[in-house]
């Protein structure tokens, strides 16, 4: 029987874990990766991964064990963080795959943790979902004026047209991976909860244009986060289109009609 194809989260992460132990070796292939870890685990390890074992994760096509990814842990600090919870950038840990694709509580604790203090308060005092997004995307330093305006001249562009993406591209607005998580975050909230969609939408639009390409090329995921996003905004966008259609009495095409779900 042939193995079970890892699922979309599953490449994705060991695409990224493989990665992080490329970077902290400094290696360029698999091959000076395999030859690198087993100087690091000469003498500590009855057998070393192999460069074939390397290979067999390469694009995510087979997902590490528990206990492999446990034993590079050891020699390669900070594999297994960026394998269970994503891509890092020192500091305090960041939930990635939780924000991207993971439940609505994974994805209220990606909001919190971006400012525990701020909006960890905020969200105790159920404040509303359009302050505590407005919180974080005003981090990003583009007023909403802006954004909103963009919206109405020029729709939902995924280039340089997108006043966010012309932002980052021009030095106006710097954006940290930390960022990055929780506008994830607050824009898969937004699809969950059905509320500033298209707002969120035309941000993630700008930051795909060139920031989470430049954020995430170190781990080789940016275009399989992109493919992921995208797909996830037309969807939600054709939501809005069948809710819009039954509120005025048109009938939704099936594909209008699709429940719009993650697939971590």
């Amino acid at each position: 029987m042939a193995a079970k194809k890892p699922s979309f989260f599953a490449q994705m992460r060991t695409i990224a874990w493989l990665h992080e132990a490329q970077r902290q070796t400094g290696a360029t292939g698999l091959t000076s990766l395999a030859n690198r870890y087993a100087k690091l685990t000469e003498g500590k390890l009855k057998a070393t991964l192999a460069q074939r074992e390397f290979k067999q994760y390469a694009h995510g096509k087979s997902a590490p064990s528990d206990d492999t990814a446990k034993e590079v842990e050891q020699f390669l600090p900070g594999t297994l963080a960026v394998f269970c919870l994503g891509p890092q950038d020192g500091g305090k840990l960041l939930p990635f795959w939780q924000a991207l694709g993971g439940d609505p509580e994974c994805v209220q604790i990606a909001i919190e943790t971006f400012d525990p203090e701020r909006i960890g308060a905020m969200m105790a005092e159920s404040a509303p979902f359009y302050d505590i997004m407005m919180e974080i995307v005003g981090r990003l330093g583009v007023p909403e004026e802006e954004i909103l305006q963009g919206m109405l001249k020029g729709g939902f562009p995924a280039d340089e047209s997108n006043v966010v993406a012309a932002a980052y591209l021009n030095g106006t607005v710097t954006i940290s991976l930390r960022l990055l998580v929780a506008l994830v975050a607050v824009w898969r909230r937004s699809i969950e909860i059905n509320t500033e969609v298209p707002f969120m939408g035309y941000v993630m639009f700008g930051l795909m244009h060139k920031a989470i390409y430049d954020l995430l090329d170190p781990w080789d995921i940016a275009k399989h986060v992109v493919t992921y996003m995208n797909d996830l905004i037309n969807r939600s966008f054709l939501r809005l289109v069948a809710i819009h259609n039954r509120t005025t009495g048109k009938i939704a095409s099936a594909d209008e009609d699709d429940a719009v779900e993650p697939t971590a």
